[in-house]
């Protein structure tokens, strides 16, 4: 039972992919850093919902809903979603 359960643990782990977006500097805003990311086009607002809980035991962890206005239509469909903290 152990061993099917570290094995699926395992699995689980090989289907989450994180990857860093940049090096971001200390001196760098929010700002300069979405400017980098959108390669200069404008982020627009709208459309995203984010639910974040006011307050936390662990700032570490902190869950969070996301909901997002789109027809997901093979045209017009949501590519990422990124969190910028």
């Amino acid at each position: 039972m152990r061993r099917r359960l570290l094995g699926a643990a395992g699995a689980g782990w090989l289907l989450l992919q994180t990857r860093p977006v940049a090096a971001v500097s200390a001196t760098d805003t929010l700002d300069t850093v979405k400017r980098r990311w959108g390669a200069g086009q404008l982020i627009t607002e709208g459309r995203v919902t984010l639910d974040i809980a006011p307050l936390v035991e662990n700032g570490n962890a902190v869950p969070i809903s996301v909901r997002i206005d789109s027809p997901m239509t093979a045209t017009d469909f949501v590519q990422e979603i990124i969190v910028f903290n």
